[in-house]
């Protein structure tokens, strides 16, 4: 495989991510809509909506430090050897594993999709304290 088509394939990665963003605006829609077919009501489906944008924000953030940790493995290869080429997949699995080991769940409330919907609930279920 050559560097040409890993940086295409990281490429069509990157536009799924738009789709991963398209997903969460969605479900911040639905979780509003059955608020609102609750009167303001915290339905359970609602948490069962946060526990799905939490999932997509964990697998945009995944998707990042993939795609970054290819492009770094990708250029040192680039300067390298031949024989570098044939270390790539094992060496990105190694940085991936790595750094994901690290990451906490918490950064995940942080994610700017996460926080809109944890805003429009919260604005949702206290409408009065809004005004």
């Amino acid at each position: 495989m050559s560097l040409s088509s890993v940086h295409a394939t990281l490429t069509s990665l990157k536009c799924c991510q738009t789709d991963i963003g398209t997903g969460m605006d969605i479900v911040t829609n639905v979780a509003m809509d059955l608020l609102e077919a609750q009167d303001g009501e915290v339905n359970p489906g609602v948490k069962e909506m946060e526990a799905m944008i939490l999932e997509c924000a964990k697998l945009d953030r995944e998707i990042n430090y993939f795609v970054d940790i290819v492009q770094q493995v990708t250029t040192e290869a680039a300067t390298q050897q031949s024989e570098a080429m044939f270390n790539l997949s094992a060496k990105v699995k190694e940085r991936f594993t790595e750094r994901t080991a690290k990451l906490s769940d918490a950064d995940l409330h942080r994610h700017q999709k996460v926080v809109a919907f944890k805003e429009s609930i919260k604005n949702s279920v206290n409408p009065a304290l809004h005004i």
